[in-house]
């Protein structure tokens, strides 16, 4: 079966996908697009929207490309095919020589000519022992024991004709050469040249991880596939249940509302009849007052003019009276108002109804997936409670809201995989905390499952971890800190969850205690910060969950300074002229007057490795963005670029200046040395090319005299003008823009100069051995920091500033550099 299987695959590479004819091996060699869909060349050429775009014929893919430049042949090549049909012609003793006329039936195959020879025209070939011949009898037994590149041959050069057997690695390069070619694919220019099977072997590796990758994910959606139908009623049954829910809830609501709507109007209409009654009622006063008012009128008309004076005055009173009370006016028109009747709703009653049933109406999913929702790596330390993190996310990506999920938990203990006993809170925010007590070292295995699916990242691996402490330089009365990652048993630092409970304290000598700040910088790091006031050893003692670590106490030995490099070992420093940072905030130190070499230190000041050089003599340092080491020789005038292995790069020679002593580099590569005899400035490219000069010996702004360093900040160039006793910001074409004089709150003698990650100028005087900091706008003194135990002037001075803001300078004289606190 899975020979049938292989046969009907390969059937298909020889076939185009989308006419399904058979590659004419000649005329038509099949092309791949981006997707690797392998087609004819005519289909692919149909395949065009537009002049621009390639469009993978088949319904599945349906993927576009930009159309290469060659149009179709452009594209790379599939030989696969002919490979196939070769292999079959083989294999079915159908192999024909591919010298003569192509009839005789093929006898051998000469791996250096990737050609089928006949009888006779092998014969040149048996004799010639540079060429790897083999029967095809022996190949065809080859195919069938399984190998399958049998009739892989060799290619030659076009350019020298010889056999390609080495690879250049280079990311411009990225092509196959001969031996003569390796010799224009110098590593001084940045190639590397590896041997050509061993990298084919090394892509046959990564090919074969890749296909298992891609298999295992293969396996995960065809699990996906299979659910499909369940999913699928489980979505029709949930989807029923809330449609039922629905019509039943707003059915209930529809029947309120129409009670309430029926009591409402029977309300209106028993107002109405009592209005109307009302006002029929005050209709019939009106016509009764009316007609009592015209009686009396009467009366009073016929009295006034036919009674006598007595019997009007005893009539008076209470005809008065009858009158006072019909001469009385209504007091409006209208008996009803037009707002005497209204429907009293509640404020805002409409979109506070309107809001309520759009909350109600609303459908949510908040259905977990469990492919989708994650467990946080995490590490455990033994005896501490360890907290895995898990949050839900539901189809569409985003973060579940509720809790309530159906997760379920298994820790397994190392070595006996045990279960270990855990507790899982349900935030109630689409979150859980698991929480379990690691108690042997090893690694810890959680398996979490969404309705008994592992969610991703589980199977989780939690290794028992033992917390690293890193010493950093101890100055009284500056920052200092020590630094706490977590390795597991193979020293690998890991990730650490957030918000751990350290706490550390510092005993001092005098007895006093400082509570430290416990920071997490990064997902790797937690810094203990904090204050010394006095010299001399102090005790820090560090614990979690208000327990105390068995490393401690860390003995700490403030100092006014550090001193690194003169302990007597083979790393010791002899005559260090210079010091540059990487970075990541490796040290590196020339130390090549005597020793030929650059040290390397870590953040704690070990040293950790050298780079060994060819050369001796002074030589100043500086490190690009690359972290790529460039290094000038002083007296051989000699410039060397290194990558951060040690590999030579390039060099040159630099013939035309007096006394290079002076070295930077900016981020566009171009390095720039200040020669201070020739009291100039030269700005070059990586192959010594001189890009710009300027400068000249005098006191104006743009000259110097003795120009000993130079550093650059936001593109501007800055120059140590050591006998001006300034230091000069400058333009790249040399225009002076600012001058930093001496005066009695600065520097006397500038020696060195650098700049801080904030921007702040820093000069070493050599005079009064301090450096000053100054404000690059304001040029006003920032602070002064004492450069303790620096004793003796040289001509090159080095000092660089690290992102801890700690100030570090070599010492020639003392065989050393010191570390001092800014």
């Amino acid at each position: 079966m899975a020979m049938m299987d292989q046969k009907i695959e390969e059937c298909q590479l020889i076939h185009c996908s989308s006419c399904q004819v058979e590659y004419d091996q000649t005329d038509d060699s099949p092309k791949y697009l981006a997707c690797f869909h392998s087609f004819c060349n005519k289909c692919i050429e149909k395949s065009a929207t537009d002049k621009n775009t390639y469009k993978c014929p088949l319904s599945s893919c349906g993927k576009h490309q930009e159309v290469p430049p060659e149009g179709v042949n452009g594209l790379p090549e599939n030989k696969l095919p002919q490979i196939l049909t070769k292999i079959n012609n083989l294999v079915n003793d159908m192999s024909k020589c591919q010298k003569c006329d192509g009839i005789h039936k093929a006898d051998v195959w000469c791996k250096d000519c990737s050609m089928f020879y006949c009888k006779d025209c092998s014969e040149e070939h048996r004799t010639n022992e540079e060429h790897e011949v083999i029967s095809c009898e022996n190949l065809a037994k080859k195919v069938e024991n399984g190998e399958r590149n049998v009739l892989n041959g060799s290619h030659y050069c076009s350019k020298h004709g010889e056999k390609i057997q080495s690879f250049c690695k280079k990311r411009s390069c990225k092509k196959a050469i001969c031996k003569s070619c390796v010799e224009a694919h110098s590593p001084a220019h940045g190639h590397d040249v590896v041997d050509l099977k061993r990298e084919a072997d090394q892509c046959r590796k990564e090919f074969q991880c890749g296909i298992r990758d891609m298999k295992v994910c293969s396996k995960q959606w065809t699990s996906l596939e299979k659910n499909k139908s369940k999913e699928i009623e489980q979505i029709e049954m949930t989807t029923n249940e809330a449609t039922e829910k629905i019509q039943k809830f707003f059915e209930s609501g529809y029947i309120l509302l129409k009670e309430r709507e029926q009591a409402a109007l029977k309300e209106v209409s028993k107002y109405a009849k009592e209005m109307k009654d009302y006002v029929e009622f005050q209709n019939q006063k009106a016509s009764q007052l009316k007609e009592s008012a015209k009686q009396l009128e009467t009366v009073a008309s016929n009295v006034i003019m036919y009674t006598d004076d007595k019997d009007i005055v005893q009539m008076k009173t209470r005809m008065v009276d009858v009158m006072n009370h019909l001469s009385v006016p209504p007091l409006s028109s209208r008996v009803i108002g037009p707002n005497m009747m209204s429907f009293n709703k509640a404020d805002n009653a409409e979109e506070r109804v309107l809001g309520f049933l759009n909350g109600i109406g609303q459908v949510k999913f908040n259905c977990a997936v469990p492919y989708l929702s994650y467990c946080e790596d995490t590490v455990a330390f033994e005896d501490f409670p360890c907290t895995i993190n898990v949050q839900m996310v539901d189809y569409m990506g985003e973060n579940c809201k509720q809790g309530g999920m159906n997760l379920t938990v298994v820790v397994k203990a190392p070595k006996t995989s045990t279960d270990v006993p855990h507790r899982v809170y349900d935030m109630m925010n689409g979150s859980y905390e698991v929480k379990f007590d690691p108690k042997d070292p090893g690694i810890y295995v959680a398996h979490v499952m969404l309705d008994g699916l592992h969610v991703k990242n589980s199977p989780l691996s939690i290794p028992t971890c033992e917390l690293k402490t890193t010493v950093h330089p101890q100055v009284c009365n500056k920052p200092s800190k020590v630094t706490l990652t977590a390795v597991d048993s193979s020293r690998k630092a890991r990730p650490m969850q957030p918000n751990l409970p350290i706490q550390a304290e510092l005993d001092c000598p005098n007895g006093e205690t400082i509570t430290c700040d416990v920071v997490q910088e990064s997902s790797k790091i937690y810094n203990i910060r904090y204050i010394p006031t006095e010299l001399g050893e102090h005790k820090l003692y560090v614990g979690m969950n208000k327990k105390v670590l068995d490393f401690n106490p860390i003995i700490l030995n403030v100092k006014q300074y550090l001193a690194v490099g003169q302990t007597n070992c083979s790393n010791q420093l002899n005559r260090p002229s210079a010091i540059a940072i990487d970075s990541i905030g490796n040290i590196y130190v020339s130390d090549t007057s005597k020793n030929k070499r650059i040290q390397k230190y870590n953040m704690a000041h070990e040293c950790i490795g050298s780079i060994e050089m060819d050369l001796d003599g002074d030589a100043s340092l500086v490190i690009d963005q690359d972290d790529n080491l460039i290094i000038l020789f002083r007296s051989s005038k000699t410039v060397k670029v290194f990558d951060s292995t040690g590999n030579l790069q390039s060099t040159f020679t630099m013939d035309i200046m007096k006394k290079p002593i002076g070295l930077e580099v900016d981020t566009n590569n171009r390095i720039y040395i200040t020669d201070c005899v020739g009291h100039k400035v030269y700005i070059l490219d990586y192959y010594g090319k001189i890009l710009n000069e300027f400068g000249g010996r005098g006191k104006e702004p743009g000259q110097f005299d003795t120009p000993v360093d130079v550093c650059l900040y936001n593109d501007l160039i800055y120059v140590c003008d050591r006998y001006n006793n300034r230091v000069q910001q400058l333009n790249e074409e040399g225009e002076c823009l600012k001058i930093f004089n001496c005066c009695e709150k600065s520097f006397d003698m500038a020696a060195a100069i650098t700049m801080t990650h904030e921007g702040h100028l820093v000069v070493y005087d050599a005079e009064q051995t301090m450096a000053a900091v100054l404000d690059v706008e304001s040029k006003e003194v920032i602070k002064v920091v004492p450069c303790y135990g620096d004793v003796g002037q040289y001509q090159w001075e080095s000092i660089i500033v690290n992102k801890d803001s700690m100030l570090l300078k070599v010492c020639p004289s003392q065989n050393c550099f010191r570390v001092y606190r800014m």
